[in-house]
């Protein structure tokens, strides 16, 4: 499926599980933010800065485990703007 988004410039992104995201009510929100281009070097998403197993685990995972990849995703993002 072609992704029909257009591109989003990673500096722009707020990595931030706030209220207003897309949880609903406490909900922990999804850092999705539908750039889904995995990079094979680094096994992340460009987008959202997360693991194919973050990515499928997500609906399974409780609030804390989501603020736990949260808390992964904005080292990973600090990584990816240093390169």
């Amino acid at each position: 499926m072609p992704n029909n988004n257009p591109a989003v410039d990673p500096a722009a992104l707020t990595l931030d599980p706030a209220p207003g995201g897309r949880g609903i009510g406490n909900e922990v929100p999804s850092p999705c933010i539908s750039v889904c281009v995995i990079d094979p070097g680094l096994g992340y998403c460009s987008g959202c800065y997360r693991t194919l197993d973050e990515i499928a685990d997500w609906i399974n995972l409780d609030s804390t485990e989501r603020r736990q990849v949260w808390d992964a995703l904005s080292s990973r993002k600090a990584a990816d703007e240093e390169r």
